[in-house]
């Protein structure tokens, strides 16, 4: 809302407050008829009216407001009307068919308004400070994205408080209608580690449900107060037992998005839409521990981001005696000076776990460098650093190798190079 529409709702506030009802809920709808857009003034004059008992009127507004955020995209809205309206139909003759209707419009407008989007080559109408569309949503059937809207479970939360710690047991994932979440780690001496900040549209804690693994990977505390909407792996199974392809959606959409993250911090330069591009010619392929991904001399062109596992790079001095340079692990990439240069290998890469890489070929990584040249300084000054580094290692390498362990002939580790 604009600030007009801000002072307009405060004055109601404090009108409705101080018992001057009737004057907030004309003053509500006197600003609606000037702006109609701005639905958040209709969601207000609904809850007045709610809280005063006029419920068939609440529930008119409150349903015209559904719809019209299903109809701009905006779904993490529409969800949260719906779940606040299907308790108030219980009061109705007839409110399962009330409540199954209005999720059938809701669903079916939101639909046709993906379906004109995607003709148009455009994204979703913005208004109201609208949140982004959830794609794993897009992606579902209309009975599939029916059945689960139905079994998510509305939370709220005020500001400052813990969803998830890193290791405890959950199995359930979570998406942000209003309001802020902080992810974040702890460092080894306790200090925070910020990884992400997430808002409407926006959601978390599904690599549970896709896994299996069932321990949290970190930390999520509300920044704000907050309204969220729960899928709890119980309730899953529920729907996937009648819906199978459900599972099947999320999995792909947490690959895309992990994907889209690994990319993000590679090549931060590059915009949603580049990144989005870019990972369709990713080649995806796995390594099982002590494979060979590529030797000193090949004369392959791509560069490898990591997703999971760790790599050792190794090369060999005169003596033939091996030298180890560097482990890499999720989230680090090797091979940019192959890709870059056309050259062969000035070093060999093998697995050290089971490895999953992304490689990134030749030309994408040229095309990418075209219109974002700052990507190739910042691959050129890891480079410099790596050769350094190599450098420093064949000067003092007499008698220094790395057996399967990581351990060194002298018995000391290996250095991580992270």
């Amino acid at each position: 809302m604009g600030q007009k529409e801000y002072n307009i709702v405060d004055r109601a506030d404090a009108w409705f407050l101080d018992g001057r009802v009737d004057d907030a809920i004309e003053l509500l709808k006197k600003a609606i008829e000037e702006n109609g857009r701005r639905l958040l003034l209709r969601v207000r004059l609904a809850d007045y009216l709610r809280r005063v008992g006029r419920l068939e009127e609440a529930l008119a507004v409150y349903r015209e407001c559904a719809l019209a955020y299903a109809e701009k995209g905006a779904l993490p809205f529409a969800v949260a009307i719906y779940k606040l309206v299907v308790p108030l139909l219980k009061t109705m003759d007839g409110a399962e068919e009330l409540a199954r209707s209005l999720l059938r419009d809701l669903v079916h407008r939101y639909q046709e308004s993906r379906a004109r989007a995607d003709e148009a080559g455009r994204p979703l109408e913005d208004a109201d400070t609208l949140p982004p569309e959830i794609p794993l949503f897009g992606d579902m059937s209309r009975e599939e994205l029916e059945e689960v809207i139905k079994r998510l479970v509305p939370v709220q939360l005020r500001a400052g408080q813990s969803i998830f710690k890193e290791g405890d047991e959950g199995a359930s994932m979570f998406i942000v209608t209003r309001g802020y979440v902080r992810v974040f780690s702890l460092g080894k001496d306790g200090e925070r580690i910020r990884l992400a900040k997430l808002g409407p549209g926006d959601f978390f804690g599904e690599w549970s449900l896709i896994t299996g693994d069932y321990r949290r990977h970190a930390w999520v505390e509300t920044e704000t107060n907050v309204e969220l909407l729960e899928l709890s792996e119980s309730t899953l199974d529920e729907i996937t037992k009648r819906h199978p392809r459900v599972k099947e959606v999320m999995a792909a959409y947490h690959r895309r998005r992990t994907i889209d993250t690994l990319l993000a911090k590679v090549f931060p330069s590059l915009s949603g839409i580049e990144r989005r591009r870019l990972a369709e010619h990713l080649r995806e392929e796995r390594y099982p521990r002590g494979a060979v991904i590529y030797r000193e001399g090949d004369t392959s062109c791509y560069m490898s981001i990591i997703q999971h596992g760790t790599v050792e790079v190794y090369t060999h001095n005169l003596d033939g005696v091996k030298i180890p340079l560097a482990l890499l692990g999720p989230g680090q990439y090797f091979g940019e000076g192959g890709a870059l240069s056309g050259k062969p290998r000035v070093a060999s890469v093998r697995a050290r776990t089971d490895t999953l890489l992304h490689h990134v070929s030749r030309e994408d990584l040229v095309t990418s460098l075209i219109d974002h040249p700052e990507i190739l300084t910042s691959l050129q000054g890891i480079r410099l650093q790596r050769i350094g580094d190599t450098l420093e290692r064949l000067d003092g390498s007499e008698n220094l190798s790395m057996d399967d362990t990581g351990q060194t002939a002298n018995g000391e580790a290996g250095e991580e190079m992270v």
